[in-house]
């Protein structure tokens, strides 16, 4: 098998087996990615301040992950009833 049909092969069968960012209830859960490849361990985080702490700490990487992780932030926020609404005249 040459190597072009190799890569075509594992293309087609790959299925990612972590799930990086899930909302799970009433809280976000998030692949902490400081620690891979050798540890899988998950967040849960219940708060703003949490989802906050993990983009700063890098817990969470990838532009994709970056730009949904604080939308889910904003959703938290809501649950939380501590989201402020501006309004503009």
């Amino acid at each position: 098998m040459n190597l072009e049909k190799l890569i075509e092969e594992v293309k087609s069968s790959y299925r990612p087996k972590l799930t990086v960012v899930r909302w799970n209830g009433d809280r976000l859960v998030l692949l902490d990615q400081r620690l891979l490849p050798f540890e899988t361990k998950y967040l849960e985080l219940k708060t703003v301040d949490g989802v906050a702490d993990a983009i700063k700490s890098m817990a969470v990487r990838g532009a994709p992950a970056i730009g949904i992780t604080p939308a889910y932030g904003m959703a938290l926020a809501l649950v939380e009833g501590s989201m402020i609404i501006l309004r503009t005249p």
